[in-house]
């Protein structure tokens, strides 16, 4: 049995307002990922070219 006091209808309110915060963390931390991913793929531009700027020249050409 259940209490006078039960509302199915707070209930659901609260799921509501845990699944937004659940969203907007997942949001917020999908976010610093793409950072992290830029982070990392600059390094690899950075391994592959050097201190070269006939290469880094050719790259920005290519990418005009």
């Amino acid at each position: 049995m259940m209490s006078e006091g039960f509302n199915i209808r707070s209930i659901y309110v609260q799921l509501e307002e845990i699944f937004t915060k659940a969203h907007v963390y997942v949001e917020t931390w999908r976010n610093y990922q793409a950072l992290w991913d830029i982070e990392q793929k600059k390094e690899d531009v950075y391994e592959k070219l050097g201190e070269e700027i006939d290469k880094w020249n050719q790259l920005l050409n290519e990418i005009n």
